[in-house]
């Protein structure tokens, strides 16, 4: 009895007694964290009690106990504030956990940011702190007060000042403009390094590019600083068991196919994984001379002949080119076997490609070039002149049927309709390098792109709803996506938040004129299967969907595809996850929104050109690319915006389909 009253004022509810202890009065409980740790938003709830609360501002007055807590596992019924001895002595603790990476489902946090959010463990000081000085992401070397006195949470502990004029501890640390003096690689650039920078810095910081320091590990003998290898983690000065392992800057050499480009391999990557991995850069061989290994590979200028099915064009395949690749490689497009190329089958409705014997699209019959079997195995679903939409609907009344004008005009419509764009002050850009014509992998910008973004932007209820959605999604193609109910909720939810705005409801409007779509319902579950539906873009795996391409990005082959969300790229680069290189296109917008196309690199893997609206609301950037998709799929769509044209890119997904025949989006982008 004792306990449970106990255990009532800690969760701020009252009980009735009982040896379950979960017999909280719901009533009671609405502002209370008793039995929803860690559950997603519930709206019957006055207030939140996991970990997106913290960023959204609606967290429980004691989610705080959420912090330190896990279910126990020994009976049915368990005190929610309890925590089994097992996991007390690994997740309560960061007993072998300093610097580990952020997991959503751990009680507390071992990592730079805990104190930031207030969910460090409780050793954290203790374990971490001796050795983690750190202030990079705008830490303060010991931002937490001391066991013996507290001190207000803005004042500054005593060392700091001391620490911040001198580069002990804080050798490679990243840049804050807070900071009097710096000890970075490119402090030399701009004159800003402390004064014992050479000396403390520029014997272990010989690093060239990616930020990667030549011998960043300590021998585990003797107390190590931040980048030190802790006790129980793999030996990442060695490639065992770690060939073709992603790049991170953390490691102190690399195992992957681009170290030997920037000279930071381990010292046994060539006797581990070249015996199985012979290559140097991007997966190419090292006998350029041959296409040994190299059938369909990306043209590279550096090399001394090539092996791509444009090599025969320009004259300059390698010599074996013939015989290793033709047998293989008798392709047009895309790995498609010419016997496959002079049918349709599962080409219904596939862009236009010059290289084709012949075509399976709907202006085939126009230019008299469709293959055979066109009319049997595609005019039964493709009979279409939108998205759909019957040839013989079209006919009737212009139903479907939308003229240039049109596109131009509902364009116009859905620019002036973002009212919950940001304005001016809300985003400050920093451009810096432009690139006019090369798009090479250099970064040549010293400063992050965004220098400032108003948050408050964020918490509008269509950012927000957005904004929960990109953590739903492995960006690795191959890797199959879970399915679950909540994420099918936060697709709904975001769904529902963008059909209240202007700017999604004139797109409906302008649809339901031209009698495509018979009702809302019908138009938002049409948008639901051809935006979040699932297909296979690798590896024979649900891996993928045109949300998932568009907005959040994906990597195939060691390289960056989609990634077109604004919003995404703030986030990630605030993460310090994404690095700015340089942008190749400047809309001639003078306010917001713009398009800009832009050169980066996400932790290792480089998007060469990635265009994107800046500025604009998601509902807004939703309406566009749906509008271009239904209206123009698989074309080039000329639209309006402020009086400036634009083009909008799209691309249908034609291997999977679904409903009745309805294509997946691909992809969607702002042509720069």
């Amino acid at each position: 009895m004792k306990t449970c009253l106990l255990l009532a004022v800690l969760v701020g509810c009252s009980c009735s007694c009982s040896w379950a202890f979960d017999s909280c009065s719901t009533d009671s409980c609405k502002d209370s964290c008793k039995n929803r740790c860690g559950k997603k938003e519930d709206k019957s709830f006055n207030c939140q009690c996991n970990n997106q609360c913290e960023r959204f501002g609606d967290c429980c007055g004691d989610y705080n106990k959420c912090l330190y807590i896990e279910p126990s596992s020994e009976s049915g019924h368990h005190d929610h504030y309890s925590k089994p001895s097992d996991v007390a002595d690994k997740k309560s603790s960061c007993k072998g956990r300093c610097d580990e990476a952020y997991n959503k489902k751990d009680s507390c946090h071992c990592n730079k940011k805990c104190s930031k959010f207030n969910n460090c463990c409780d050793d954290y000081s203790n374990l971490c702190k001796k050795t983690d000085k750190t202030s990079t992401h705008g830490q303060s070397e010991d931002i937490e007060p001391s066991s013996e006195s507290s001190h207000d949470h803005y004042s500054k502990p005593s060392g700091v000042a001391e620490k911040k004029s001198s580069c002990k501890g804080r050798c490679d640390e990243a840049y804050n403009k807070k900071d009097s003096c710096h000890c970075n690689r490119k402090c030399s650039k701009f004159n800003n390094c402390c004064d014992d920078y050479s000396n403390l810095c520029k014997k272990t910081d010989k690093t060239s590019t990616h930020g990667q320091s030549e011998d960043i590990e300590t021998s585990s003998e003797s107390s190590h600083d931040h980048c030190s290898k802790k006790s129980g983690v793999a030996d990442k000065s060695s490639c065992k068991g770690r060939c073709d392992e992603a790049y991170n800057k953390k490691d102190s050499c690399h195992c992957n196919k681009k170290c030997s480009k920037f000279n930071n391999c381990c010292d046994d990557y060539s006797n581990l994984c070249k015996k199985t991995d012979k290559t140097s850069t991007h997966g190419q061989s090292e006998d350029k001379s041959s296409c040994k290994g190299r059938c369909d590979e990306a043209y590279n200028k550096k090399d001394s002949c090539h092996c791509d099915r444009k090599c025969s064009k320009f004259n300059n395949c390698c010599d074996d080119y013939s015989n290793l690749c033709k047998k293989t490689d008798k392709t047009s497009t895309h790995g498609q076997s010419e016997d496959r190329k002079a049918s349709c089958k599962g080409r219904c409705d596939e862009s236009y490609n010059k290289k084709n014997s012949c075509h399976c699209n709907r202006k085939c019959n126009k230019f008299n070039n469709c293959c055979d079997d066109y009319s049997n195995l595609c005019k039964k679903t493709d009979k279409t002149s939108t998205h759909g939409q019957s040839e013989a609907a079209a006919d009737d009344a212009g139903k479907g049927d939308i003229s240039q004008k049109e596109i131009e005009a509902v364009s116009e419509s859905l620019y002036k309709a973002d009212v919950n764009k940001a304005q001016e002050e809300h985003i400050t850009l920093n451009k810096q390098h432009f690139c006019s014509k090369s798009r090479g992998q250099e970064d040549k910008s010293d400063q992050p792109f965004y220098s400032h973004v108003n948050e408050e932007l964020l918490s509008k209820p269509t950012y927000a709803a957005f904004i929960r959605l990109l953590d739903n999604y492995d960006r690795q193609t191959g890797t199959a996506e879970e399915v679950h109910q909540e994420k099918d909720k936060e697709q709904d939810l975001f769904l529902q938040e963008i059909m209240k705005t202007d700017v999604m409801q004139k797109l409906y409007t302008f649809f339901h004129k031209k009698q495509l779509y018979a009702s809302q319902e019908e138009f938002v579950k049409d948008l639901k299967n051809m935006w979040f539906g699932l297909y296979c873009r690798g590896k024979g795996e649900m891996d993928s969907s045109g949300f998932e391409h568009v907005f959040v990005g994906e990597v195939k082959k060691g390289i960056v595809s989609g990634f077109h969300s604004w919003i995404r790229f703030y986030l990630l680069e605030k993460q310090g996850m994404v690095d700015y290189y340089s942008h190749v296109y400047d809309g001639p917008w003078e306010t917001l929104p713009d398009v800009i196309g832009k050169v980066f690199e996400w932790e290792g893997f480089i998007k060469e050109v990635g265009s994107s609206f800046i500025g604009s609301s998601p509902e807004f950037d939703f309406a566009m690319y749906s509008l271009c998709f239904i209206a123009r799929p698989g074309r080039s769509c000329k639209v309006s915006l402020g009086g400036h044209p634009l083009s909008i890119q799209t691309y249908t997904w034609t291997k999977s389909s679904y409903g009745d025949g309805r294509n997946y989006i691909a992809t969607a982008y702002p042509v720069t």
